[in-house]
């Protein structure tokens, strides 16, 4: 477990660590190539450093062969699975791992996060409860079942007393870049704690001036929101700020679309996320893909091109990802979409 642990710490982007994480790997390998735990960091290699998840089922599963009974084994396979896109096979695995170690809250938030995006809602809440009773302190569990309530189509309030659980100090980058939809939903309930958080650190700016923009643009204020918005951007393509060497990451330029799309910049808006969503297909990652799709309907619909966003927003529903027809009821921002027979059709059929 320490071996395949300091392959995963050594995997961070670096070219020069990936390298040296590469050379530990294959040390290992010539030394005892029959132990699970070589074949493990191996997966995890191929899994982190290379988002290669077909290399990395390969070696997860020579590890299951020496360790049948291995349950971490069965929840990287299932994690492996997700992001190839065999939805019922990781479901089946992340099972498997549960059944071997019913109390490891890390394999109950694999098994909860792949009910989610099946949509089985109430499956995934009953496993998080799961974790939450096994490990109050944790917030991972808490985000999620929140998600899992609000995509049910909840009472907001219900939602919103879910929300207020533990959470860690990174709560805002976690709504900002993946759930903004729980700052618009939730609104009216957290409005007064966003708008009166202080100025952040530097490198929390940029989720700060988002949530401020996405709110004030919720309740109206457009000029407030543009003024949020544009500090985003300016913190975003600083030449001497450390996110502007995040570019060519998919999120980054989904959220820098969303930016645009707040300035009233549709072109600009528009080939950001498209961009997103080239450089992370769902064919290439069917677990985060459907974030980079979520971003480019939210620009389109911001921009005005409807039929595009109603276009996103069918192929989301077509698909396992964490968006319901009840969360798209509720979401403010497709507003501008309700009274569009193609739209009300969609949600017809996905109800």
């Amino acid at each position: 477990s320490a071996f395949h642990s300091t392959i995963y710490f050594l995997i961070d982007g670096d070219t020069n660590r990936l390298a040296r994480a590469r050379a530990l790997a294959d040390t290992a390998y010539s030394i005892d190539a029959d132990l699970a735990a070589v074949h493990i960091a191996l997966g995890t290699l191929h899994y982190f450093g290379e988002q290669d998840y077909d290399r990395a089922l390969e070696e997860y599963a020579i590890a299951a062969n020496l360790e049948p009974n291995n349950s971490e084994v069965y929840s990287r396979i299932a994690t492996a699975q997700r992001r190839a896109g065999r939805w019922e096979e990781a479901l089946a695995d992340a099972k498997r791992a549960v059944e071997l170690s019913p109390r490891e809250v890390g394999r109950l938030g694999t098994l909860g996060t792949t009910y989610l995006y099946l949509r089985d809602y109430s499956a995934a809440i009953r496993t998080f409860d799961r974790s939450i009773a096994l490990r109050p302190d944790e917030s991972y569990a808490y985000y999620w079942k929140t998600l899992a309530i609000l995509l049910r189509g909840a009472d907001r309030l219900i939602v919103y007393e879910a929300y207020q659980q533990p959470r860690p100090r990174t709560w805002l980058a976690v709504v900002v870049f993946h759930w903004r939809y729980t700052l618009r939903v939730l609104n009216e309930y957290v409005q007064d704690t966003v708008m009166a958080r202080q100025l952040p650190s530097s490198n929390d700016f940029l989720d700060y001036s988002l949530a401020k923009a996405t709110l004030y643009s919720t309740v109206g204020e457009i000029d407030l929101a543009r003024a949020y918005y544009d500090s985003a951007r300016a913190f975003l393509l600083d030449p001497e700020g450390g996110y502007r060497e995040r570019l060519g990451q998919p999120q980054v330029h989904g959220a820098l679309g969303v930016i645009y799309a707040g300035l009233g910049l549709k072109d600009e808006a528009i080939r950001e996320a498209e961009l997103g969503v080239e450089l992370l297909p769902v064919s290439k990652d069917a677990m985060a893909g459907p974030g980079a799709v979520g971003s480019l309907a939210e620009v389109y619909v911001m921009v005005g091109e409807y039929d595009a966003a109603i276009d996103q927003l069918e192929y989301l529903l077509s698909i396992p990802a964490p968006i319901s027809v009840a969360l798209i009821r509720t979401d403010p921002i497709w507003d501008p979409l309700r009274d569009n027979p193609r739209f009300q059709a969609l949600l017809e059929k996905y109800e």
